[in-house]
């Protein structure tokens, strides 16, 4: 009995050695199934997710001291991975208004309209966008001719909207709409190129790049400030390649996966939706009041009302969506700060934002990897506008009495 146990033992160890090919060949068709996935991934990001080289930077410049400009009468045409082909067309002024710039068409009610990427219309064709529609709509409601000259710009931060402002007063406006976003807050000092911007001379290949980047983390003073930029580096470039954008497309469909995502890194990131100011919130804050307060001013001297409104982005959406958040956070403290110091300078302020909560899902109205909002949310919010405008908020804009009533007054 004991020899036939050996007998069997010595068998089941016999086969349970494999063969030396069979040792090599097993991790290497591991290896194989593994680079075949990454390769069929890499295939369909680039069919399902591709980009053009052109883009908006060649309209613009950079490095302008007053701050980011577009180069008169330019055109190009760019394919952002999760939007259409879109065409950039600025007139002789460098704006993208869908008109020549000039004196307004006698009667008409002119909104000239100052930003950033939002109300510039950033990834969508200018037909789909708030300047497009909101002086059809407001002119519908209204019965009188209502125009709107978009001067907003990429990047037209706070200091950059203060600087140029002159322009917008040149377009000789009835009134003034600002769009706000949390970016414009965040970066109101900004008047140059932004992190992913380089200049032309240090476009031309890849090394010319990677030196261009390593001059801009030697020049910066700390550790921290080195990191930092790494990170944020390091992430722009998965977020924008187009297996990063397939792969953060498909999952922030799903608005749990997405929040938690969002939700994961704290501190000054989220600054904007935590329920106390922080340091660095109280900072951008104190920065662009002193921009406002400068805006503001020139408004008044020339007689001209301004609006302010704020609009979320992807992250504020979500968290006004889903309707309920935990203690520490609040997406609406930014809105109520921002229409106080809006206000304290004497200007007008519509508040759009808690509309969102009635809104299902409004976070799928952004692109997933890239943040802009997408056409879909410039209707609602050129609809939401058209409300808000016309209530009497301004004057001139006030619906009259629908022809219902008038008829029963009769």
């Amino acid at each position: 009995m004991t020899q036939t146990q050996a007998r069997i033992a010595a068998e089941e160890k016999r086969q349970s050695k494999l063969p030396r090919r069979d040792l090599l060949l097993l991790p290497t068709l591991s290896l194989m199934t593994g680079v075949a996935m990454v390769v069929i991934l890499v295939f369909l990001a680039h069919k399902t997710f591709s980009k053009t080289t052109s883009n908006t930077k060649q309209c613009l410049n950079m490095n302008d001291p007053t701050g980011v400009r577009a180069i008169p009468n330019c055109e190009v045409w760019e394919k952002n991975p999760e939007a259409p082909s879109v065409n950039y067309k600025f007139n002789s002024c460098g704006h993208r208004a869908g008109m020549e710039c000039g004196p307004k068409l006698p009667g008409s009610y002119r909104i000239v309209m100052v930003g950033s990427s939002y109300a510039f219309g950033q990834d969508v064709p200018r037909e789909n966008t708030i300047a497009a529609l909101l002086p059809i709509q407001l002119t519908q409601r209204t019965g009188r001719k209502v125009d709107l000259y978009n001067t907003a710009m990429s990047q037209g931060y706070a200091r950059t909207v203060a600087m140029h402002f002159d322009a917008a007063l040149a377009a000789q406006p009835d009134m003034i709409l600002w769009v706000l976003t949390k970016y414009d807050l965040e970066r109101a000092a900004v008047v140059g190129a932004d992190l992913n911007f380089i200049p032309t001379s240090a476009s031309g290949s890849t090394r010319a790049k990677i030196e261009y980047r390593v001059k801009q983390i030697m020049g910066m003073k700390t550790n921290s400030e080195r990191i930092g930029f790494l990170e944020h580096y390091a992430e722009d470039l998965f977020r924008t390649s187009e297996a990063g954008t397939m792969l953060m497309h498909g999952l922030y469909q799903s608005q749990s996966l997405y929040m938690k995502a969002a939700l994961i890194k704290r501190g000054d990131r989220l600054w904007y939706i935590e329920a106390k100011a922080s340091p660095a919130s109280r900072e951008y804050l104190r920065v662009f009041d002193s921009c406002a307060a400068q805006i503001l001013d020139k408004a008044k001297t020339a007689g001209v009302p301004l609006v302010a409104v704020m609009v979320p982005d992807r992250v504020q959406a979500a968290l006004l969506s889903k309707g309920d958040w935990s203690s520490d956070l609040d997406p609406l403290r930014l809105d109520e700060e921002v229409r106080n110091l809006i206000v304290n300078h004497g200007g007008t302020y519509v508040d759009i934002l808690p509309s969102f909560r009635s809104i299902p899902d409004s976070e799928q109205y952004y692109l997933a990897a890239d943040g802009h909002p997408d056409e879909r949310w410039q209707r609602i919010v050129t609809g939401l506008l058209v409300e808000k405008l016309t209530d009497g908020t301004i004057p001139a804009l006030k619906v009259a009495e629908p022809l219902a009533a008038q008829a029963r007054v009769r």
